[in-house]
């Protein structure tokens, strides 16, 4: 089912494929784009949570790898949302509300003729249900009146586990005053990325567009609890997802209005060019195929910023912990090219010769290339030296790529072995 976003776009020039924006209609100008100007994505591939109430800072410090509650508005940091046994069930990226637009009541009839009548029909807004407290920690009021009962904070993760973790994380509100919503469906989600990114936030040599981004921090390299910018501005909050990413979120009933003045200086692209921009950021997107698969360390989550080994306890803090301070880090993430050009699917397995006919690690992401496909790997570190084969033993062969960011090392130099 196409999605009121996906609708729009495809009214604008996008070319629908297995239900996302592919590409605009030619493919090598829009690499051309990434790799020397300037590009506005589809970036409909998260969600959206929202969780507010007196008790959402320390709700979500205890459920999260980082120190939620030292978040302050207009600062955002990478996190994890973990089980027991330490295994990611989501990657997430969270902010502080500060706040984000609001967007217009809900309505239920949608048209994408020409972008005009994007949202149509009754405007419908929800009943109040007693102080709006549900049973599953799930408020029953709108996010504007939710406005009134605390702080909040936004959640970002992949679409397809943002109603998992939001029953999740429900199963523990218990007595805590915590709401979380699912908002997702209220917002368009863009990215702006490519090689002009970080040089227009920088030095403003080239016309910015109207969005005015705030300008992009560093990509941290191992920084416990790294910051990066949030703010919110002409009603698009943009926040920076590294040095050449930045997502822009705006209410979904406003994109007819903004999408011309946001294509004045960018090229309209594709979700898969926002998809190799993550990885050629060497961040990783947890998604339904990949969760529950990976410790945190096995997906460069510590060099990300994403894990607080100072922090009190969360789920699955022992054994991320331990593997830390014990030196055992058997998987880690690569960049890598392959020459296939039918993209792998999340979860592919790997192999190599080391481990024979055992699988040795997975494909967490994967994009097309301009030729080929890229893509982030976790694999056994004892295999990194060894060709590495996708799908089957003697499947395509990978080329492993530099990192943009350096791995932890001497993770625990006075160890005493025994």
């Amino acid at each position: 089912m196409h999605t009121p976003q996906t609708l729009f776009l495809a009214s604008h020039g996008g070319h629908i494929v297995d239900d996302l924006i592919a590409d605009f209609g030619d493919i090598a100008a829009e690499c051309d784009a990434f790799d020397h100007g300037l590009c506005l994505a589809d970036a409909a591939d998260v969600g959206l949570l929202r969780v507010s109430g007196a008790d959402a800072a320390s709700f979500l410090h205890n459920q999260f790898s980082t120190n939620v509650s030292a978040l302050i508005p207009q600062q955002g940091q990478y996190s994890t949302y973990n089980s027991p046994k330490g295994r990611m069930l989501a990657s997430l990226f969270l902010w502080r509300e500060s706040p984000l637009p609001p967007p217009a009541p809900f309505s239920k009839e949608v048209s994408a003729e020409g972008g005009r009548g994007f949202i149509a029909g009754e405007e419908k807004s929800p009943p109040l249900q007693g102080e709006g407290w549900g049973g599953d920690g799930v408020s029953a009021s709108s996010p504007t009146l939710a406005n009134e009962r605390g702080e909040a904070f936004f959640i970002l993760l992949a679409a397809d586990l943002a109603e998992a973790v939001r029953k999740r994380l429900s199963m523990y509100v218990l007595r805590s005053k915590v709401t979380i919503e699912d908002v997702s469906a209220s917002y368009a989600f863009l990215g702006l990325c490519g090689a002009d990114v970080s040089a227009q936030a920088h030095t403003g040599e080239r016309a910015r567009p109207p969005v005015s981004p705030s300008p992009p921090v560093p990509l941290p390299q191992g920084e416990r609890g790294a910051k990066h910018n949030v703010r919110t501005q002409n009603g698009i909050t943009t926040i920076a997802l590294s040095s050449t990413r930045l997502l822009l979120i705006l209410p979904l009933e406003a994109l007819p209005e903004h999408w011309p003045k946001l294509t004045q200086n960018a090229r309209p692209t594709g979700r898969h060019l926002w998809r190799r921009a993550a990885i050629l950021d060497g961040i990783p997107l947890i998604t339904a195929a990949t969760a529950d698969r990976l410790i945190p360390q096995s997906a460069n989550w510590d060099a990300l910023g994403g894990l607080d080994f100072q922090k009190g306890c969360y789920p699955g803090q022992e054994i991320i912990a331990r593997t830390r301070y014990l030196g055992r880090t058997k998987e880690r993430l690569y960049l890598a090219h392959c020459d296939e050009t039918a993209v792998f699917d999340s979860a592919t397995p790997l192999y190599s010769p080391t481990f024979g006919e055992q699988a040795c690690g997975l494909i967490v992401n994967a994009a097309p290339d301009r030729q080929g496909q890229i893509m982030l790997a976790s694999f056994q570190t004892s295999a990194a030296d060894s060709p590495i084969h996708v799908a089957r033993p003697n499947g395509p062969m990978l080329t492993l790529l530099p990192l943009p960011y350096a791995l932890p090392v001497n993770e625990a130099p006075n160890r005493v072995k025994l």
